[in-house]
C-alpha cells in the first residue's frame, strides 16, 4: 500500500473483485485544481492501491501529500513506484515541477525538511525547491538549494538511472550540474582563474560600415541545413545598412568556398550584407553539442570588437517573422537583454535564442558568460548541454550583485518571441541530445 494513506471510498468491480474508483483520474485532477485535495487523493490512491501504471494517478498521489503536509515518509511512495514501474525518478519530476511551477514554496520546504538525507532522490527535491525559489526571485536561496542538488546528482545519480532516455530527468539534471558554486563564480569572475585558451578565429570579411550587427554561430552541419533559411528569413526585416555576421565551427575545408559563396549570393539577392569567419574546435575536447552551441557566447566579445559596436545574437534555426529593427534599437540601450523565463529553470531562465549586448559593458558582460562556460567546462568535459545558458544566469546574477550600474532588459517588453520568430525543426535535435547520451558525470 501507498504510504500516504487517506480515507478512500472505492466500489467493486464484480468481474476482478478489484478496487474501482468512483470517479476518474481526470475528475480527481479536478478536484485537486480547485483545492479539495483529500478528495482527489482519494481517487489517486485507490488508482495507486489497485497497482494502476497510470504515472498520472501516483503523480496526483504524490501531490496531494505534499500539498495536505503528510510529507513524513512520503519518499516511501516513490521506492514504490521504483519497485512496481522502474520510473520513479521521472514520476517525482512530474509531481515536483508540478509544484514549483505553482510556486507553492511553503509545501516544497516543508518536503525538503522531511524527506531523507540519504535517499537517493533527495537531489531531485532540492532540485525543485530552488527551482520554485528561483521562480520566485529568491535566487541567492536557490543557487543554495540548486548547489546541494548538483551534489547530491554527482554522489547518487547512479541509482536515479539518469542514463535513461527520460526528457524530465535529463532536462533536470543537465540544468542543475551545469551551475557553478557562487564561491567558484566569485573566483573567476574577479580574476582569480587561471587564463584559457580562446578560439583562433579567421576572419573572412572586414569591419566596413556602421549600421547594426546581428550575429549567428553554428557549426558547418548546421549551416547547410539551416543558414540558406535563416537569410531568407531575414530578408526585408534587418534595418538598414544592417552587417549579418554567421561564424561556422569545424568548417569543411574542401567545401568551405563553394558553400560560403552560395550564401553569400543568396544574401546579395535580398540586399543582406554578408559576413563570415571561422575557427576549428579541435582544440576544445569537449562535448561538441554543447560546445557549438555555446560558441556564441565564447567569441561574442571578439565580434563586437571585429565590428566597434554592440550586437544581436541569434540561434539560427530561426526565421523571423517581421521586422528586427527594435532588437538593433535594444543593443544601444540595454547593457543585456533576452527573453527572461522565470520558470523554466536555471538552465532555461535566460533565453539564450535571442540576445542583445552592448558595446561596452555588454561586451564586458559576454566576457564574464564565457569564463563562467570556460570554469564549466574545465570542471567537466561532458554533459554540458545548458551551460551556455545556466553561465548567462550566474554571470547575471553576479554582476547585479557586484555592479551597482548593471542592468538587464527583458525582450518581452518589445515584443513576445513567437511574435518576432518561428523556431524551426533543429528543436527536435536539441531534444534528442539531452535524451541520448550518457547522463551521469564520470
Amino acid at each position: 500500500m501507498p504510504s500516504v494513506t487517506l480515507l478512500i471510498h472505492m466500489n467493486l468491480v464484480p468481474e476482478t473483485g478489484m478496487p474501482k474508483p468512483l470517479f476518474s483520474i481526470d475528475d480527481a485532477w479536478n478536484l485537486l485544481s480547485k483545492g479539495q485535495v483529500v478528495q482527489a487523493a482519494q481517487i489517486f490512491q485507490a488508482a495507486v492501491s489497485a497497482k494502476d501504471q497510470d504515472r498520472s494517478a501516483w503523480t496526483g498521489l504524490f501531490v496531494c501529500g505534499v500539498l495536505s503536509g503528510q510529507t513524513d515518509g512520503i519518499d516511501r511512495l516513490a521506492e514504490e513506484r521504483d519497485n512496481a514501474f522502474g520510473d520513479a525518478g521521472s514520476m517525482l519530476c512530474d509531481a515536483l515541477i508540478l509544484l514549483a511551477n505553482n510556486e507553492v514554496l511553503p509545501a516544497l520546504a516543508s518536503l525538503a525538511d522531511s524527506w531523507p538525507s540519504e535517499s537517493h532522490y533527495r537531489p531531485l527535491v532540492d532540485y525543485y525547491l530552488g527551482h520554485c525559489q528561483l521562480a520566485l526571485g529568491e535566487t541567492d536561496q536557490a543557487l543554495e538549494s540548486l548547489m546541494a542538488a548538483k551534489t547530491g546528482f554527482l554522489e547518487k545519480g547512479a541509482a536515479l538511472n539518469l542514463d535513461q532516455a527520460d526528457m524530465n530527468l535529463s532536462t533536470t539534471y543537465l540544468q542543475c550540474v551545469n551551475l557553478m558554486d557562487p564561491d567558484a563564480v566569485d573566483q573567476c569572475l574577479i580574476g582569480k582563474e587561471p587564463a584559457r585558451p580562446l578560439e583562433e578565429i579567421t576572419w573572412l570579411d572586414g569591419a566596413t560600415g556602421n549600421g547594426p550587427v546581428f550575429f549567428a554561430a553554428a557549426d558547418a552541419k548546421y549551416i547547410r541545413r539551416f543558414a540558406a533559411e535563416f537569410i531568407a528569413g531575414l530578408a526585408g526585416k534587418l534595418p538598414d545598412g544592417c552587417r549579418l555576421h554567421l561564424h561556422i565551427m569545424d568548417p569543411d575545408e574542401a567545401s568551405l568556398n563553394e558553400e560560403i559563396a552560395g550564401l553569400r549570393s543568396k544574401a546579395g539577392k535580398t540586399g543582406i550584407d554578408l559576413r563570415f569567419s571561422h575557427h576549428n574546435s579541435a582544440a576544445f575536447a569537449v562535448e561538441k553539442a554543447a560546445y557549438y552551441a555555446g560558441t556564441r557566447f565564447l567569441i561574442g566579445d571578439r565580434i563586437i570588437d571585429h565590428y566597434g559596436c554592440g550586437i544581436t545574437v541569434m540561434d539560427i534555426d530561426l526565421v523571423a517573422k517581421t521586422s528586427l529593427e527594435r532588437l538593433a534599437e535594444t543593443v544601444e540601450n540595454q547593457v543585456y537583454a533576452r527573453y527572461l523565463r522565470p520558470d523554466f529553470g536555471p538552465g532555461g531562465i535566460e533565453y539564450a535564442a535571442v540576445t542583445c549586448f552592448s558595446r561596452d559593458q555588454g561586451r564586458d558582460f559576454l566576457q564574464k558568460v564565457a569564463q563562467l562556460i570556460r570554469l564549466r567546462m574545465a570542471e567537466s568535459q561532458r554533459h554540458l548541454w545548458f551551460v551556455d545558458q545556466a553561465a548567462l544566469f550566474q554571470a547575471r546574477h553576479w554582476c547585479e550583485t557586484n555592479l551597482p550600474d548593471f542592468s538587464a532588459g527583458d525582450l518581452a517588453e518589445i515584443a513576445a518571441f513567437d511574435d518576432l520568430f518561428d523556431h524551426t525543426s533543429a528543436e527536435a535535435d536539441k531534444a534528442a541530445i539531452m535524451s541520448s547520451h550518457e547522463k551521469r558525470e564520470a
